[in-house]
């Protein structure tokens, strides 16, 4: 069987220039439109691009929201979620 080597997914903190440790991001929860909170299903390899918005979401220092998306020209397809940016590294 032939493997091959996919594209890595490219991880944003925002406001921030400066490359980060690596360490699994981990979703737990997507967040939907109307703030319905789903279990996460497919986790962070499914996204071209993640973006952290806030670390320790509401107080909350074990959650941290994020915005995953495919498309940088269209980021409307994306989706929030729920969960450990735990630095910025998806796993393959």
């Amino acid at each position: 069987m032939e493997e091959t080597e996919t594209e890595p997914t490219i991880t944003i903190v925002l406001g921030s220039n400066g490359v980060q440790v690596r360490k699994p991001i981990e979703f737990r929860h997507m967040l939907d439109s109307d703030e319905t909170i789903y279990e996460d299903r497919d986790g962070p390899c499914h996204w071209k691009y993640i973006e952290l918005i806030c670390k320790g979401y509401q107080g909350n220092e074990s959650l941290d929201l994020m915005y995953a998306y495919d498309d940088p020209k269209d980021r409307s397809s994306g989706r929030l979620f729920l969960g450990q940016w735990n630095n910025g590294y998806v796993e393959r």
